[in-house]
């Protein structure tokens, strides 16, 4: 393996770390003190965006309660198999080339997504989801 594609791997291998290193302590900091960061959205507009609950979810799952973790976030699953699509998509490219692209290939699937998210949004409170 050439050297550059050594570092890439490290500096990834690195920064992945340091995210679950991150999640982890955030974790624990709401665990104990149950002070979380709030969602502006709500907070200005008095509607739940398409990521409210999220946290409660992943708390939720931390605990291996899967019943509460989708009443908290029903559209959560998609969320995140289209954020780690995302990552993965992001890691794999610039493992392999040394490039920074966030958006992955198909454009087309991005914006699917999109509308899925600002329908998400729309459907969740209009039914109080």
């Amino acid at each position: 393996m050439p050297p550059e594609i050594k570092e890439r791997v490290k500096n990834t291998l690195y920064v992945l770390l340091m995210i679950v290193f991150a999640g982890a302590a955030y974790a624990a900091w709401i665990s104990v003190t149950h002070i979380g960061i709030p969602c502006f959205y709500r907070l200005f507009t008095g509607f739940k965006c398409a990521g409210c609950g999220n946290t409660t979810a992943v708390l939720a799952l931390l605990r291996l309660d899967f019943k509460a973790a989708m009443k908290a976030n029903f559209f959560m699953p998609l969320e995140f198999a289209y954020i780690a699509w995302i990552i993965i998509n992001y890691i794999v490219v610039y493992i392999k080339t040394g490039k920074k692209e966030l958006m992955p290939k198909p454009d087309v699937l991005n914006w699917i997504c999109l509308g899925l998210v600002l329908v998400w949004t729309v459907v969740r409170n209009i039914f109080g989801l």
